[in-house]
């Protein structure tokens, strides 16, 4: 006689539970600088900071009720402002208020916000400090004197392959790397590019009638420049 078995063969389950420490305090997200996330690039001299204030651990239906932002040089490490302890509920677009920036360099940041419920006996709850956010202001103070543009000898044509050699870096050097890229043509409005970098496409800019308006006051440039992040282009031509 045949006799049939069934088997029922359950597959392995696994669960991974990801969770704070007890007690251990969020911290702020959704690290912005002129609305751009990390890394900003072409902010100006004045730059404004946004984030996300995270949940209290506690209890319920907490508010932030001050922030402390801090802001440094990325090279350095010069702390270039350090806001205190500011009592406010804005998250958005809080003005920078430290030391002058630099043109074209890099800052990083982060903050950290204190939050308080509704009720009475509510107690404060401070986050922990942000994940760093990075910035690389403008060049606000003009290209360098020693930057030239990289000519066509052929005035007529409609495009350009240019070109220019650079000596790489040491390889393992590279910590941060932004192209400020201007195209100059008879009719500005038509000066379009794209910028490569050992073959690897690091971005394109402005575009066909895309005339860039500074600080968004109607303002023309005449010539109009984009910020690109060229670190890992550099990085892999070093």
């Amino acid at each position: 006689r045949l006799l049939h078995k069934t088997v029922t063969l359950m597959p392995h389950l696994l669960i991974l539970l990801l969770a704070l420490p007890f007690g251990s305090p969020a911290a702020p997200s959704g690290l912005l600088v002129n609305l751009l996330p990390s890394p900003a690039l072409g902010v100006p001299a004045r730059p404004r900071f946004s984030w996300i204030v995270p949940p209290s651990e506690s209890e319920p239906d907490h508010a932030q009720v001050s922030y402390r932002l801090r802001v440094w040089a990325e090279i350095s490490g010069g702390v270039v402002w350090d806001s205190g302890s500011v009592r406010s509920s804005s998250s958005a677009t809080i003005g920078y208020g430290g030391h002058p920036l630099s043109p074209g360099t890099a800052y990083r940041w982060t903050v950290t916000t204190t939050s308080l419920g509704p009720a009475a006996e509510s107690v404060p709850s401070e986050s922990a400090p942000s994940e760093e956010g990075a910035f690389v202001t403008a060049l606000f103070d003009g290209f360098a004197s020693s930057a030239s543009y990289v000519w066509s000898r052929n005035g007529s044509g409609t495009f350009a392959f240019l070109r220019a050699e650079v000596e790489a870096p040491r390889a393992g050097s590279v910590r941060r790397a932004t192209a400020f890229v201007s195209a100059l043509t008879d009719d500005y409005v038509l000066c379009g590019f794209k910028l490569y970098v050992g073959g690897f496409l690091v971005g394109v800019g402005p575009g066909r009638g895309e005339a860039s308006l500074e600080a968004g006051n109607g303002t023309f440039m005449a010539r109009p420049y984009v910020a690109l992040d060229a670190t890992e282009a550099i990085a892999s031509a070093a």
